[in-house]
């Protein structure tokens, strides 16, 4: 292997290393609310209804802009996406605790929905650029692991801060650190390889088929199965978010646990990750 595709490997790792980062934080911002539920229930007396109308406020507009930012992906690029929606995530967080009605409350976790769907679109497109076809599968799911792993410490990290510094600083120190993470990312990661680093043929035969390819989406969308799939998708993660949005409160008030003791059991459902990769790299092999 040439000294100069030594470099491009270390380098690209360098990227998937940040990407990780980034989307770390990412899930860290987006769940603070469902870890700061029971301190607003406490503290500003939020009932269920309160905070069902903030939590879907935020999937509705999450979903909206998932949808559009895959489209923006291909039109700013992948950088832009993941480091100025991990900065504007951040400052939403830092706003969030000062909102002083359920209305503003719902309407900061709104816009964080709207910015937090540029993130996993940025991820996507940045693994396209950077890795064949054939990887992609392997390093998704790497990549996937880094944001289970935020909502994993997420419970955690935030009852022990709210514990001893209180729910707000918790916000504030989650923003402060995403907008930290996301200017440096936007300093450091490139949107696909430089031209100095002597990308492999490989990298830039799927850069062609791509540039050949520009109308798939259309074809697509006219696929049946996809919508099938789609569908699917939409049930599971109806459970899902039953269960990662909801349980810590239940433990808290139905089974009389601790703050701290519901919040491991809640990050003991992300411990599902590591089945999550062996299933995806057990996919890639499948598909190759």
């Amino acid at each position: 292997m040439s000294e100069k595709h030594t470099q491009f490997y270390q380098y690209r790792m360098f990227v998937f290393l940040g990407m990780s980062l980034g989307w770390f934080m990412f899930y860290f911002c987006r769940k603070s609310f469902v870890a700061s539920m029971p301190d607003l229930v406490r503290h500003r007396g939020l009932d269920k209804t309160d905070l069902g109308a903030i939590s879907s406020g935020f999937t509705i507009t999450y979903g909206v802009s998932k949808l559009v930012s895959g489209v923006l992906s291909d039109r700013l690029g992948g950088k832009l996406l993941l480091t100025f929606g991990l900065f504007a995530s951040g400052i939403c967080c830092i706003i969030f605790p000062h909102s002083d009605s359920v209305l503003m409350l719902a309407v900061v976790w709104g816009c964080n929905g709207l910015i937090q769907g540029l993130g996993w679109p940025g991820c996507a497109k940045l693994l396209q650029c950077w890795y064949p076809r054939n990887e992609i599968a392997t390093w998704w799911s790497l990549l996937s692991a880094a944001g289970n792993f935020g909502a994993t410490m997420t419970p955690l990290t935030f009852a022990f801060v709210s514990y001893y510094f209180g729910w707000e600083s918790a916000f504030r120190i989650t923003g402060l650190v995403a907008c930290i993470v996301g200017l440096l990312l936007w300093l450091f990661l490139s949107n696909s390889p430089p031209q100095h680093l002597n990308v492999p043929s490989f990298l830039r035969d799927t850069e062609n088929s791509q540039a050949d390819n520009s109308r798939w989406w259309y074809e697509v969308l006219l696929e049946f199965d996809l919508w099938i799939l789609c569908f699917s998708y939409f049930i599971l993660n109806m459970i899902r978010y039953c269960v990662t949005d909801w349980s810590q409160l239940y433990y808290i008030e139905a089974a009389n646990v601790t703050e701290a003791s519901a919040a491991g059991f809640v990050s003991m459902y992300q411990v599902g990750v590591y089945s999550d990769v062996n299933h995806s790299l057990l996919l890639q092999r499948i598909v190759d």
